[in-house]
């Protein structure tokens, strides 16, 4: 089989990296991969990242979406049909779904499970360099082991010594592939698989001990001081968090000691993952950020055991909170995290709700990870925010990724007896149009009135367009009011708000909404537009509750 991931040899290289996959392709190589299984477990940590039921039901059906692609066959195992993509190949074979089936619980789920990894391990299980790559077989050997108390409950003996053979072979292999991992989060899921390995397997305390080491290094660059995520996804840290506590309890378990970078990290992600949250408990759709169900956050944050709120900001991360009543407002005033990673050109956008209705929002990310939608929903124009001359305020190349680095992101934040105030500069468009955007920002103290204030600063070049968009709710009813000036959003049937602005024409455009796991929900935005030599004075708004 091709290989859905990288290839063989991983992203790291040297002479001896190099050695090894040469190595690896020997027919005798597979024949040292065994080694002493033992008979049985000495511990099963759970899998803390919570799964769907309603999920498992479709997979039993063998209806598979992965990646935001779909594999419809209840006659045959998904590993024996070609896989619709690359991404859809990856998720297969790291077995991330098995969660689901977990979360489904009972015999039937069970033994479909059971059935679906003894597949593979047929098929796969002696040695096959591409699915065996790092990138694939660290997630996978994790998972693997965090799923073992559900997939070994009432198990037969072929299947416990199939898989315990399969867990020491794997493991045995990534010990010796760790010289081709380039990037820190398959460093990240090596340290964890070798470290979870090594408790439950009775590994040596220098297995365990490098896979800690592994997993502290790459803690130490994926998790930013104030404990956002370094890619500034919520979802990301999510899911980073819920493995640091799978290996915190297979720590506990086992009688060792958590090391204080662990500790530390589950302190400061558990706020931050807060931070990142609306009213309704799901995820501010910042940067690429993918939806959860509430509850599965929930059960997350109360795993922690830490009870530390929401800070006003995330430094690091470059977010911005105004909480006031009911009311709460997210900015987005940070630069892009890895200029070799695609970005989200969301420069200053904001997510605003009222209690736990949405009310703003930015569009979210496809599930695919390439293709039409997953490059408009990485565009400006797909977030609350002003847009210069239809051009994104990063410049992003054919992956999405930024092809150069803008002007540092100034923002500060301010509050009085009557308001919470921020605001933000960046300089996204100031080397093509020598315009820099400037966004402030005033929430009031009982949360009924939100103004906003955009302008564009600088000498300027020529008279760009620009266009201020307001993405609503799919929940949210508008209609424009005859003032030509103003609008009125529907909330519910008691509650309304009215939009008004100044100096820019207000106009009501078609959206989409990626908010909702699985589908693509139509919506409306809110437009305002004008020309940069018109807008010597400020763009402003307001949001107030209608009497």
């Amino acid at each position: 089989m091709a290989a859905p991931g990288r290839g063989e040899g991983g992203a790291g290289g040297g002479l001896k990296a190099s050695l090894a996959r040469l190595a690896f392709r020997l027919p005798i190589y597979r024949r040292t991969l065994d080694g002493r299984v033992p008979a049985s477990l000495s511990s099963t940590p759970d899998w803390l990242l919570p799964g769907e039921a309603a999920i498992a039901d479709r997979l039993f059906q063998g209806r598979w979406r992965l990646a935001g692609d779909e594999l419809a066959d209840a006659r045959h195992a998904p590993f024996d049909l070609p896989p619709p993509s690359r991404a859809f190949a990856v998720e297969l074979h790291c077995f991330g779904w098995l969660r689901h089936f977990a979360a489904s619980g009972g015999a039937a789920a069970r033994r479909q499970a059971r059935a679906l990894v003894g597949h593979w391990l047929a098929r796969y299980g002696e040695f096959e360099p591409a699915l065996w790559a790092p990138e694939l077989l660290a997630p996978r050997l994790a998972r693997w082991i965090g799923h073992a108390g559900f997939l070994l409950a009432d198990s037969d003996d072929a299947f416990r010594a199939a898989f315990l053979r399969g867990l020491v072979r794997q493991s045995r292999h990534l010990r010796r592939s760790l010289g081709q991992i380039g990037d820190e989060a398959t460093r990240f899921q090596a340290g964890l698989a070798l470290a979870l390995a090594a408790l439950v397997l009775g590994g040596s305390r220098q297995d365990g001990a490098r896979g800690l080491e592994l997993v502290e290094a790459a803690l130490a660059r994926l998790l930013l001081p104030d404990g956002c995520h370094a890619s500034r996804r919520a979802d990301e840290l999510l899911v980073l968090l819920a493995e640091i506590l799978t290996l915190r309890q297979a720590l506990e378990q086992a009688g060792r000691e958590v090391p204080l970078a662990i500790g530390s990290a589950i302190e400061r992600a558990a706020p931050a993952l807060r931070f990142l949250r609306h009213g309704d408990g799901s995820l501010a759709l910042f940067n690429g950020t993918r939806p959860w169900p509430a509850p599965a956050i929930d059960q997350v944050l109360a795993r922690t055991g830490s009870r530390a709120r929401a800070e006003r900001n995330l430094p690091d991360g470059g977010y911005e909170r105004l909480q006031a009543g009911r009311s709460l407002l997210l900015l987005d005033a940070g630069r892009p995290a890895l200029a070799s990673a695609p970005a989200h050109a969301g420069l200053l956008s904001i997510e605003f709700s009222i209690g736990r209705r949405r009310v703003i929002v930015n569009c979210g990310a496809s599930e695919r990870r390439e293709g039409d939608w997953a490059g408009a929903m990485r565009a400006s124009a797909a977030h609350s925010t002003l847009v210069l001359a239809d051009q994104n305020s990063l410049v992003l190349d054919a992956q999405g990724c930024p092809a150069d680095d803008i002007a540092e992101i100034v923002h500060a934040r301010a509050e009085t007896e009557e308001h919470l105030m921020v605001e933000a500069t960046h300089g996204g468009y100031a080397a093509r149009f020598g315009l820099s955007h400037r966004r402030r920002l005033w929430l009031g103290r009982n949360g009924e009135d939100l103004y906003g204030e955009d302008a564009l600063i600088g000498p300027g070049r020529g008279a760009p367009g620009f266009a201020i968009r307001f993405h609503l709710h799919p929940d949210v009813q508008v209609s424009l009011l005859q003032d030509g000036q103003s609008a009125l959003l529907r909330l519910s049937a008691s509650h309304g708000l009215r939009f008004r602005a100044a100096n820019a024409a207000l106009s009501l455009e078609e959206s989409v909404y990626f908010g909702d796991p699985g589908r693509i929900a139509r919506t409306r935005q809110l437009v305002l537009t004008g020309s940069a030599e018109e807008a010597a004075a400020p763009v402003t708004w307001h949001i107030g509750r209608m009497q």
